[in-house]
């Protein structure tokens, strides 16, 4: 895979809605991921929302263990990078991008997860796998 650039568009599946609050805008829960772990973006740039959709439904859902995802919020890569963190394909799949937090102070992960939350875009909804 080529490298990422600032233009380039990376799309967060929303899995619980908690995540997402009623106006379709993004809480930082959904951007912050598990201490140790990076957040799980996938490059969308130049795919229509179908197609995002339908990438989410067959590498980011996992209906046996009840994770399916409802919709999806995006960022610019530059946002992302506008905060200090490197994303990067780490071809788990096709398009995956992890973005590490190298933040084990949880008040610094919570402020990188707020900081995205108010540049993502507002929640894109998905029909259903099917």
């Amino acid at each position: 895979m080529p490298s990422l650039q600032d233009d380039d568009v990376l799309s967060r599946f929303a899995f619980d809605r908690d995540h997402v609050r009623a106006d379709g805008t993004a809480r930082s829960a959904l951007l912050k991921p598990k201490t140790g772990q990076a957040l799980s973006v996938f490059q969308t740039t130049e795919i229509t929302h179908s197609a995002i959709c339908d990438h989410g439904h067959h590498y980011a859902d996992n209906p046996a263990i009840g994770r399916v995802h409802f919709g999806y919020v995006t960022l610019s890569c530059q946002d992302v990078r506008a905060e200090g963190l490197q994303p990067y394909y780490d071809n788990t799949s096709p398009r995956h991008v992890s973005v590490p937090f190298n933040a084990d102070d949880p008040e610094r992960r919570l402020a990188l997860a707020q900081a995205l939350a108010r540049k993502a875009s507002l929640l894109q909804k998905c029909p259903p796998s099917g």
